[in-house]
């Protein structure tokens, strides 16, 4: 006898949630990874990372719109310093979810580590829109507004970032910055010194965004 109708449909959701649950783990020690970032890509190889490419590309043929798989792509392709490739994964993600902040913020850091500013301050701009009271993001938009010689909007954001939580050190390291880089004090850093400093300072605040975001746990 042959098999049943939705024998076919059960082995490949088998299969899509294996791969998911490897996923999560591999996601977080991606993630987890930006904390030793400006060292280098840290005990995650190279080798590993194109594993874990194929593994989320194979998601992605079950599913080309796999919010957890185009994410963990375009992380992924971000640690490599593959930004073209990074910014396609995020720009899908926007089309798809457009209202999550994460994505845009994302999707902005690609484009400004390409040299496109323009899309970048758009798409940052988008971002703040849908997450207005969001620390974290506040603090990588005004980063990007520095690297982007938005120092106005950056100071705007500062300031208000100060306005949530004064002891923040963070928050208080980008407002010194404006001031140093007011009086030519310090030279402008670019978007990998700016990404790096922040990654360290919130290097967990992505992962339990995605969670929150995607109710994983």
């Amino acid at each position: 006898m042959g098999k049943l109708m939705g024998d076919s449909q059960l082995d490949t959701n088998t299969a899509f949630e294996d791969g998911l649950e490897k996923s999560q783990s591999v996601l977080k020690a991606i993630l987890a990874s930006y904390k030793y970032r400006h060292y280098g890509i840290g005990w995650i190889n190279k080798r590993r990372l194109r594993r874990i490419i194929e593994g989320f590309e194979s998601m992605l043929t079950l599913d080309p719109t796999h919010e957890e798989a185009l994410f963990g792509l375009g992380k992924t392709w971000q640690l490599l310093d593959q930004h073209e490739k990074s910014m396609t994964h995020f720009a899908q993600l926007t089309k798809t979810y457009p209202d999550n902040a994460l994505y845009w913020y994302e999707l902005a850091c690609e484009a400004v580590e390409l040299g496109n500013w323009t899309v970048g301050i758009d798409c940052a701009d988008k971002s703040l829109e849908r997450a207005q009271n969001d620390l974290p993001l506040l603090q990588g938009y005004a980063g990007l507004m520095i690297v982007t010689e938005q120092d106005t909007k950056a100071r705007q954001v500062v300031t208000r970032l100060l306005e949530m939580d004064g002891s923040n050190k963070h928050s208080q390291s980008l407002y010194t910055m404006l001031d140093r880089l007011q009086s030519d004090e310090i030279y402008r850093p670019d978007m990998f010194e700016m990404r790096n400093a922040w990654r360290v300072a919130n290097y967990l605040s992505d992962e339990a965004r995605y969670r929150l975001d995607m109710g994983g746990s």
